[in-house]
């Protein structure tokens, strides 16, 4: 059982390796999953954005899976 209360999506935009950050979150026991499309954002309550080596490639392909919009809608 997971001991904390809120979930954590890893946005996945294609730029890094998210399984490696997925397995940290795992290991201390928090509830964690990978965001590659809008429909699974309002799955998780807090969201981590891994480094990108190339933020424009980065933020198109957050445009091209509507993630821009509803990181925007929930942040802004």
């Amino acid at each position: 059982m997971k001991r904390w209360f809120l979930s954590v999506g890893i946005i996945d935009t294609g730029t890094c390796n998210v399984r490696s950050i997925l397995k940290a979150f795992d290991k201390i026991d928090v509830e964690v999953g990978i965001v590659k499309s809008a429909q699974h954002f309002s799955d998780y309550d807090r969201f981590v954005m891994p480094g990108v080596r190339s933020w424009d490639y980065a933020v198109e392909s957050l445009h091209t899976k509507d993630l821009r919009d509803c990181i925007n809608s929930r942040y802004l």
